[in-house]
């Protein structure tokens, strides 16, 4: 969905290069977080994640 605009328009060196040095990956990571979410993997990783043992009781 966000690649629509780029077949819209003629793709040129300088065009790429000024999108590419306007945006922040911070700005590109929140964005995924706020309306993609966590990714299968993310998920998956998270499921089998080891718990954290407590050393004091151990």
């Amino acid at each position: 969905m966000l690649a629509i605009p780029a077949f819209l328009t003629d793709l040129t060196g300088p065009l790429i290069h000024e999108a590419m040095t306007s945006v922040r990956t911070l700005d590109v990571e929140h964005w995924v977080k706020a309306h993609l979410g966590d990714s299968m993997l993310a998920r998956r990783r998270q499921a089998f994640k080891a718990p954290k043992l407590d050393m004091k009781t151990a």
